[in-house]
């Protein structure tokens, strides 16, 4: 039998977690300048870490 990975992501979109917390976009932006949410810069982009998603889920 083949043992299977399962892998999570480390990092998210803002649009992710906006859809996973059935808020707005504009929502999530927000509360990241605001300093609410915290971010990691990825290339150019900014993502919001795995830790920081649980914390806002949990």
């Amino acid at each position: 039998m083949e043992d299977r990975l399962i892998m999570q992501k480390l990092a998210y979109k803002l649009k992710e977690v906006a859809e996973m917390l059935s808020v707005s976009y504009s929502t999530i932006f927000r509360m990241v300048e605001r300093g609410e949410i915290a971010t990691v810069k990825v290339s150019t982009v900014r993502r919001i870490p795995l830790w920081e998603v649980e914390r806002l889920v949990g």
